[in-house]
């Protein structure tokens, strides 16, 4: 907790920034909401002028909008068997636990769910301060052992997400129908961030010798003898794994991160940074 009071404290000296970042901030992005039609005046953005009703009428006339800054924070956690190992889903809960005191502090609401399941998805709200022991109790009790069709549970959350929220799906993302399924959240007027989990056995595991692997995912087994040959290999495609996500992401407008299970939780703040939770 006391980590966490930290946190809040450094959060709050970020969000004091944020009405001057309004300011100069582009207006028509995400985030602002179109108001209505005013007179061109001399000094006005150009880009925010309607020509499309300038080519039709000939009249100089600018968009305005509302800036509409995110009031609800919604955290998507990874419960998969795959987050099981190397302390991948302890980094996760701690990370999410510390996402959402900063958002019970700042923010309005905070939702809390988990993918995949099999039936319907968890999807818990709390609103204020006085809420995160609750919250933290929740986490605290879940574990990395559900399976199911992360397509389908994001379809199910899909309707119900809030308007004005800034969502952030943790997980390691080793399923391969991630492509159809990120996309689900990505949502008009709704931030989608993603941080992938990952851990330093990830980039450069330790094994050798004869080994009997299982594929914590499919519960599939194999034998495999392991050299130094297969180990560069296998880094090989973990770090393409990692930038094909990235590069999706980019594609698609979702605002991508990385945090290491050997990270601190401070850390979170700079990831807040990062998804645009903060400014």
């Amino acid at each position: 907790m006391e980590k966490l009071e930290n946190l809040q404290l450094l959060a709050k000296k970020t969000l004091r920034r944020r009405s001057r970042f309004l300011v100069k901030y582009w207006q028509g992005k995400e985030g602002f909401e179109f108001s209505d039609y005013r007179n061109y005046s001399r000094g006005d953005d150009l880009r925010n002028v309607d020509w499309n009703i300038y080519q039709r009428l000939g009249e100089l006339v600018v968009r305005e909008y509302d800036a509409e800054l995110p009031t609800h924070l919604v955290l998507a956690l990874d419960v998969s068997p795959s987050m099981g190992f190397y302390g991948k889903f302890s980094h996760a809960c701690q990370l999410a636990a510390a996402f959402a005191y900063i958002g019970l502090c700042l923010l309005d609401r905070v939702t809390l769910i988990t993918y995949p399941m099999k039936k319907t998805p968890s999807f818990v709200t709390y609103k204020g301060k006085q809420k995160i022991r609750n919250l933290l109790h929740d986490i605290s009790c879940l574990k990395p052992d559900q399976e199911g069709d992360t397509k389908a549970t994001f379809q199910q959350i899909r309707p119900l997400l809030p308007r004005r929220s800034s969502i952030i799906i943790l997980g390691d993302f080793y399923d391969p129908n991630y492509p159809s399924t990120l996309p689900l959240l990505k949502i008009p007027g709704r931030s989608c961030n993603i941080v992938q989990v990952t851990a330093p056995e990830e980039y450069h595991p330790s094994l050798q010798g004869d080994l009997l692997l299982e594929d914590s995912e499919k519960e599939e087994q194999q034998l495999l003898q392991v050299d130094s040959e297969r180990v560069a290999l296998y880094e090989k495609q973990f770090r393409h794994h990692l930038a094909q996500l990235k590069s999706f992401c980019l594609r698609k407008k979702i605002v991508y991160t990385t945090s290491n299970s050997s990270e601190d939780i401070t850390c979170v703040l700079s990831l807040l940074r990062q998804t645009g939770v903060l400014r």
